[in-house]
């Protein structure tokens, strides 16, 4: 099974071309006549004889860039806990079973607006759900915010629930719901979120949903409002974010909500003199991260400034003074936020390593330009100073 991405026209597709050149089977009907909810809008072409599966993925991001450079708190697991669950019971709605997902954090898909989660299911594909589960669970452990304590004694405790013989799903929901790693270990009430969203998506409705190797049921009943749910997905989740905070406003807000993120770490924005313009001095500062401890020690070396230069002279330049530097339309997101419409929410992320600076486009709409070539979506290239950057319509000098 090879997996490519590729843009056409304003719309970004993961490619998979399968194993088994199946083009009549019931899975690949049922997906090719439904828009399945929780699932990636699924479409088969055939080039050159041979059979590929097209996923619609625009503006949609995988949850292992979601979780770069980020902790991952009790809110976010219960979300995408949740999420999955939701899908597997839209799946069994039209009889698809679990084996046939492609549960891997490069593959699961979230909506960046609203947290939403989207599925990869693969007609043919047969590998033990369970089993996946379990290793994204591993993964996750790596990703916990070891400050959130209800996040980690969630974390792990899905995870052993994960070790048992025959566990489903459910007994991951029936876990988040209990209170006997929150309300007992930590005497908070127990979290209503979960409750009042987790699977309440179809106004009551009842379905049975039968797995490889047992038979569950889930219940559902109406959604709360879209405002709801995304603000307090962009509040739990993404203020995660390794990046220094610039305003003092949002500082002194955070002290007062008296919330600890380890991964914030102010950084003192240099005096700027005309004859040193290009350069961040940073000779009291290195950070180097350790668990969820931040340490910092002399180091005395130069960091360099980069800057986008609007070709036009038309707009301000974009100051890039530490990488990951991500780079789109969406204030809570991003590093630099482009108000322009054809601007996606997350659009590019530029990074510094020891070869120099790379660029990535990050599934969007309207595409990315480097020298020339438009890069595909999650297309990454070297740049150098001086090259040309088109950002959606928005030209710029790399300097």
């Amino acid at each position: 099974m090879e997996i490519k991405y590729q843009r056409e026209m304003r719309h970004n597709y993961l490619i998979i071309e399968p194993d088994s050149a199946e083009t009549e089977s019931y899975e690949i009907r049922m997906l090719e006549e439904n828009k399945i909810q929780g699932l990636l809008n699924f479409y088969l072409k055939q080039i050159d004889k041979k059979i590929y599966y097209y996923y619609e993925i625009t503006s949609r991001q995988p949850l292992s860039r979601m979780l770069d450079s980020r902790a991952v708190g009790a809110e976010e697991l219960k979300t995408l806990i949740c999420g999955i669950a939701k899908a597997l019971e839209e799946m069994g709605i039209y009889l698809l079973e679990e084996r046939h997902v492609l549960l891997s954090a490069d593959y699961i898909y979230v909506e960046p607006e609203n947290g939403k989660v989207y599925l990869c299911f693969v007609p043919g594909r047969d590998e033990s759900f369970p089993e996946l589960l379990r290793q994204l669970l591993q993964y996750l452990l790596g990703k916990l915010n070891h400050k959130d304590k209800e996040g980690v004694v969630l974390g792990y405790s899905l995870y052993q629930e994960s070790q048992k013989e025959n566990y489903g799903i459910r007994d991951l929901l029936r876990l988040i719901h209990s209170e006997k790693y929150d309300a007992e270990t930590y005497g908070k009430e127990k979290n209503t979120y979960i409750e009042e969203n987790c699977l309440k998506e179809s106004g009551g409705r009842e379905y049975n949903y039968k797995g490889k190797n047992q038979e569950k049921q889930l219940s559902l009943s109406a959604a709360e409002p879209e405002k709801i749910k995304k603000d307090l997905w962009l509040k739990k989740f993404f203020n995660l974010r390794i990046r220094p905070e610039k305003e003092e406003s949002n500082l002194e807000q955070t002290k007062k909500e008296k919330v600890i993120n380890p991964w914030l770490l102010e950084i003192e924005e240099p005096e700027e003199k005309e004859e040193s313009k290009d350069t961040l001095i940073q000779s009291d500062v290195q950070r180097i991260s350790r668990d969820d401890t931040v340490l910092l020690k002399n180091s005395g070396e130069r960091a360099e400034i980069r800057r986008l230069i609007s070709i036009k002279r038309d707009r301000e330049e974009i100051v890039i003074p530490y990488y990951p530097f991500l780079i789109g339309k969406q204030e809570s997101l991003v590093d630099y936020v482009m108000k322009e419409e054809t601007v996606s929410r997350l659009h590019v992320r530029i990074d510094r390593e020891e070869s120099g600076y790379r660029i990535t486009d990050l599934n969007s709409t309207n595409g990315t330009v480097v020298r020339g070539k438009v890069l595909e979506a999650n297309e990454s290239i070297f740049v150098e100073i001086g090259d040309e950057i088109y950002i959606a319509d928005q030209g710029f000098l790399f300097i």
